[in-house]
């Protein structure tokens, strides 16, 4: 008497894969796929619904933002101001010694 010592698993008399081993086959090859494509899409939602940046971080950017765009304001009207204050001290200067000379008799026309 001679028997086989193998486990015949999903084939045949001859050792051929049966036709359910390939429909099984199939099968989990599709739950991978599926799977996966899962696993990517709870990802992306993930990836949707958490900020990158957190909001009390944000938050600060825009402020210092804020901050940055009214010292440069200021800046300008600093500017503004002295530039105002030189020539008024410089009129100021010219108004003076325009007084001291016709005070002794020098005139400019």
């Amino acid at each position: 008497m001679e028997k086989e010592c193998r486990y015949s698993s999903f084939r045949d008399r001859e050792g051929h894969y049966t036709l359910f081993y390939w429909h099984l086959l199939a099968l989990k090859l599709g739950f991978v796929i599926i799977f996966e494509h899962v696993v990517f899409g709870v990802n992306k939602l993930i990836d949707i619904i958490v900020p990158d940046i957190p909001e009390s971080l944000e938050v600060k950017i825009k402020r210092e933002k804020y901050l940055a765009k009214q010292a440069l304001a200021d800046t300008d009207n600093l500017v503004l101001e002295v530039r105002v204050s030189v020539d008024v001290s410089v009129c100021l200067c010219i108004c003076r010694c325009l007084c001291i000379f016709r005070e002794i008799g020098l005139a400019f026309s």
